[in-house]
């Protein structure tokens, strides 16, 4: 397997002033996350909830030795097992979520000797065997069903992580996918490849924005469009505070329109027309501001992630933008104003957050139709038909 080697480690210091890790060592924090992440949903001890689990993995994190050799190593895990204490030997009992969202963990690591010391490894596969509660603090179910995979709060607060905080919320995120996220194998890539990459760009994340870049960067590699991590005081940093008072949308693979202005007046307004197509954006062209995004959009297939970041290209820490815009075979430059989300309280918006709406003429003289199946409900047959029947070119979106 080919190992990332990063520019930093941890040994307890400083991230920026550390020496490089290389493979042996980026496995033994492979292997203290992922036993940590076994026993917090397995051990009956820990999964009730009592421990502080974790600080237990914070701790040898900040304590630093355990990369350095195996002797150390193993000790990290003798002691980690310490805390969570011999596990009781009993009828073994359904753990509490469903077979499908279990199905598809590979167990082989926890018998891995190549990997674990002998003894851990027994005590895991004993714990795996015997674990006999029903209920899980970390695991529970909602009214709907949902799962709900509760985190401590030890370190939430932690505007600024520290190293030691990063790599916990690496592997919060990292085990709560292997172990219960069902559609892990349609991912692009193994999952458990994700930490060889991820462990050196979450030493080198130092600052808040910097940990949230890459957590997004992380939620991605699953391609699931219902994969996200927001929420995050981060958010203006990344896709900014102030955005335009219309929505884009995306026609084609190629191509990005205006869809829908919300506001009657605002600098600009007379000049701007639902269909025309912004090239660029303050002199940075349209894709080089979708490549931007690019690596914090999850999406599941080319067609959501057009839709996702056509959400997000609104957004800037820049209130004034000049927008490059093109109708028909002309070109044109438009003065704007983004505006914050406070600004926009209590102002008359027309907010449509379902996509385009179901009818949209373009062109100089209205001459294409645009139908958006998605909206179309039994009431709007008749109108939908005779406006086809009245156009010579249409555009049926039926995403």
């Amino acid at each position: 397997m080919h190992v990332v080697k990063p520019s930093v480690g941890i040994g307890g210091l400083q991230s920026c002033c550390l020496p490089p890790l290389d493979s042996a060592q980026i496995e033994r924090y492979i292997g203290v996350g992922r036993v940590w992440g076994f026993l917090k949903y397995y051990h009956f001890k820990v999964a009730k909830g009592g421990l502080d689990w974790d600080a237990a993995l914070v701790k040898i994190f900040e304590e630093g030795t355990f990369d350095q050799n195996d002797s150390a190593y193993h000790q990290a895990l003798r002691d980690l097992i310490g805390t969570a204490g011999q596990f009781k030997k009993g009828k073994r009992a359904k753990f509490p979520i469903g077979d499908q969202e279990t199905r598809n963990v590979d167990w082989s690591w926890i018998a891995d000797t190549t990997k674990l010391p002998e003894e851990i490894t027994h005590y895991l596969q004993a714990v795996r065997s015997y674990h006999h509660f029903k209920k899980n603090h970390y695991v529970q179910k909602t009214q709907y069903e949902y799962r709900r995979y509760i985190l401590d709060h030890s370190y939430v607060n932690q505007r600024a992580p520290d190293v030691s905080v990063r790599l916990l919320g690496l592997f919060q995120y990292w085990n709560v996918i292997w172990y219960f996220y069902p559609y892990k194998n349609l991912a692009p890539e193994p999952w458990e490849d994700k930490l060889y990459e991820f462990i050196p760009l979450f030493i080198q994340a130092e600052g808040r924005h910097a940990y949230y870049r890459v957590m997004l960067q992380l939620t991605k590699q699953l391609k699931d469009t219902h994969s996200d991590f927001s929420h995050s005081p981060s958010d203006p940093e990344i896709y900014g505070y102030a955005r335009f008072p219309f929505s884009f949308t995306s026609l084609s693979d190629t191509s990005i329109w205006i869809s829908k202005i919300w506001m009657d007046s605002f600098p600009g307004r007379g000049q701007l027309k639902a269909g025309d197509q912004p090239l660029g954006i303050n002199g940075t062209e349209i894709q080089e501001n979708i490549n931007r995004l690019t690596p914090y959009i999850a999406a599941s297939n080319e067609s959501a992630f057009r839709r996702n970041v056509c959400s997000y290209l609104p957004y800037d820490t820049v209130k004034g933008a000049v927008l490059k815009l093109k109708r028909a075979d002309s070109i044109f430059y438009v003065n704007v104003s983004r505006l914050k989300n406070d600004e926009m309280k209590g102002l008359d918006l027309n907010f449509d957050f379902s996509g385009p709406p179901l009818i949209q003429y373009f062109g100089t003289q209205g001459e294409f139709l645009y139908v958006n199946l998605g909206r179309a409900t039994t009431t709007d047959l008749d109108s939908l038909i005779e406006a086809i029947e009245g156009s010579n070119s249409i555009i049926i979106d039926l995403r």
